[in-house]
């Protein structure tokens, strides 16, 4: 939501959040939660997927999940 920028016909009340998305973004942080977000496909970054930085993944990883990596909330 924070990576957004206003549109022409949008709400009073959207356009405001848009403007204030610089100020907001400071306070905000992503959480995995439990951690069951897909390593390769799913968007845990704030980038893209990892699987578009690469040119394949190998079929024994493709169900590889954060869990893997993260472990009491810090990377493994």
């Amino acid at each position: 939501m924070l990576d957004t920028s206003p549109k022409l016909r949008a709400s009073y009340s959207w356009a405001s959040v848009v403007k204030a998305t610089t100020i907001l973004r400071d306070g905000f942080h992503f959480c995995v939660g439990e951690s069951n977000l897909s390593i390769w496909f799913d968007k845990w970054s704030s980038h893209s997927t990892l699987a578009q930085f690469v040119n394949y993944v190998h079929v024994s990883d493709m169900n590889l999940n954060l869990k893997v990596i993260l472990h009491n909330g810090e990377w493994n």
